[in-house]
């Protein structure tokens, strides 16, 4: 595959929080599967995250309606719900300054007046959507070199030991956990290891 090829099968990840900009990725993705559905793409991660909503979209889409090799790339901060997205790829990628953030799903209520049970009830449900979250981040994939170690009630425990309620850390405890498969030296290193370790990750699939 020539160079020029390999440049226009590398995308980025927009903003989570823009539904507009999540289908034109997805259009963009659609016209790589129609392209080559044996040929990698790969998707540059650098996102202070988004909505859950987009979020879970996206994940649909990655992880059931394309057939390409999805090399997922973290590059210097994968935030919040872009740790979902970076879970998705077929191979997961990142640079050795990349920092993950995890942390319980919010909402903003402006200046909306709650009563106590609105509050409970509006609890119980970021609850809940943390709790799907936590499961979509720590899905454990037979086809990841890493697969993960984490379970949700272990990574809950982790948020909440951290003062601020975000959970930082960087590449070596996302080895450790499972949550990344390898990590990479600079963005040149991407394609090479990549070509070395996706055989390894497409043997696994076919099993």
């Amino acid at each position: 595959m020539s160079k020029i090829r390999e440049s226009n099968r590398v995308l980025w990840l927009p903003d989570l929080s823009n539904e507009e900009s999540i289908k034109n990725l997805i259009k963009d993705l659609i016209q790589l599967e129609l392209e080559s559905k044996k040929e990698p793409v790969y998707l540059l991660i650098m996102s202070d995250g988004g909505l859950l909503g987009n979020t879970y979209l996206l994940h649909s889409f990655l992880t059931k309606s394309i057939t390409f090799p999805l090399v997922t790339v973290g590059i210097a901060n994968v935030i919040s719900a872009a740790n979902a997205i970076f879970a998705c790829g077929h191979l997961r990628l990142a640079l050795t300054n990349t920092l993950f953030t995890l942390h319980k799903a919010s909402t903003e209520l402006g200046n909306i007046s709650m009563s106590p049970d609105d509050l409970a009830g509006i609890k119980k449900e970021l609850d809940s959507d943390t709790t799907q979250f936590f499961k979509v981040v720590t899905a454990k994939q037979k086809h990841h070199l890493n697969p993960c170690k984490l379970k949700v009630s272990g990574l809950k425990k982790l948020i909440k030991k951290s003062p601020d309620g975000d959970y930082v850390f960087g590449v070596d405890m996302a080895m450790k956990y499972g949550l990344a498969d390898a990590i990479v030296e600079s963005i040149s290193e991407v394609m090479e290891i990549a070509s070395e370790k996706l055989p390894y990750v497409l043997a696994k699939l076919k099993k």
